[in-house]
């Protein structure tokens, strides 16, 4: 019994005193203020280490307000948590960097409005992911920068941001269906990139007759949603569509299926899907198995058609 206990205290001061490894893996803060503007590069280095996923939190504390946040030119590829001011004064957020990367890279860009003259505070705190297999925590070093800052009363009217006229990609959009989700109905999987602003958001329509995609630019049944996104019954029959939108504004439109399609990805074993695809077949298949039998009673009871 004794011995159980020492292990268990030992194990104990283990995990508390040593909880994750130390990494050299640092995100580095490139402050700069452009008139009432100021640009703030949050980069990853990685110190040689090759890292697949990260999350962190930067802290600021000073006269200025979140304008908005670019994340075109990240080297996150899928976002589980979008950099976003969840809690005032703390950017938070986290990701995958699928393949893994050893290369110093832009984590997302923050753009800050200068309500008046003081110091801009800012640090970084988070945890890096090495791509080795264990999916163990590494924690990140410190960053800390203080920067002087200055409000420029007779350019309030000019904070403008980096124009971005590039449209959003769309790099995947697949309809796939798993037991384990939603039921075991099926879902939308939509995967967009844009180069400059980032993207916004991915929207979805579901229309009974086909669309023409550039007349459905501007269309505002459009709603916003989460991915994956679960099909409803009734989509089943529709002709889908998503818009990907970058935060700039820019939009694209794409279809992603029309009925026959989305009845030929159904489980092929649902005697249901089976029928929705075939029914018309089955209906000439029996309509012929009819003629030929009431033919052949025709031609028994009258010998010939002489």
């Amino acid at each position: 019994m004794k011995k159980r206990i020492l292990i268990f205290v030992i194990f104990l001061f283990t995990f508390f005193i040593f909880p994750e490894k130390s990494l050299g893996a640092v995100y580095t803060l490139n402050p700069v203020q452009k008139g009432n503007l100021i640009e703030v590069k949050i980069f990853l280095n990685t110190e040689g280490k090759e890292v697949n996923a990260l999350d962190g939190v930067v802290s600021f504390f000073g006269p200025v307000a979140v304008k908005e946040i670019y994340d075109g030119k990240s080297k996150v590829a899928v976002w589980i948590k979008k950099p976003s001011e969840r809690e005032k004064g703390k950017i938070s957020f986290s990701g995958i960097i699928p393949g893994g990367t050893k290369e110093e890279g832009e984590v997302f860009t923050l753009y800050f409005t200068v309500l008046k003259t003081g110091k801009l505070e800012m640090a970084t705190e988070g945890t890096a992911y090495i791509n080795d297999g264990t999916g163990g925590s590494l924690l990140m070093s410190e960053t800390k920068v203080t920067l002087a800052v200055s409000f420029e009363k007779e350019k309030v009217d000019e904070i403008t941001l980096p124009s971005d006229t590039t449209l959003p990609r769309i790099t995947e959009k697949i309809i796939a269906q798993n037991e384990a989700m939603f039921e075991g109905k099926p879902f939308l999987i939509v995967r967009a990139k844009d180069d400059e602003s980032g993207v916004s958001d991915i929207s979805f329509l579901s229309l009974e007759n086909e669309g023409e995609v550039e007349n459905l630019k501007d269309d505002e049944r459009f709603r916003v949603i989460e991915i994956p996104h679960p099909l409803l019954d009734s989509d089943m029959t529709s002709f889908l569509y998503v818009q990907v939108r970058d935060r700039a504004g820019n939009a694209i439109v794409a279809e992603v299926s029309s009925p026959e399609a989305l009845i030929s990805k159904l489980s092929p074993f649902s005697f249901e899907n089976w029928f929705r695809k075939w029914w018309g077949f089955c209906i000439l298949i029996v309509l012929l198995l009819l003629a030929g039998f009431f033919a052949r009673r025709i031609i028994r009871r009258h010998g010939s058609f002489s």
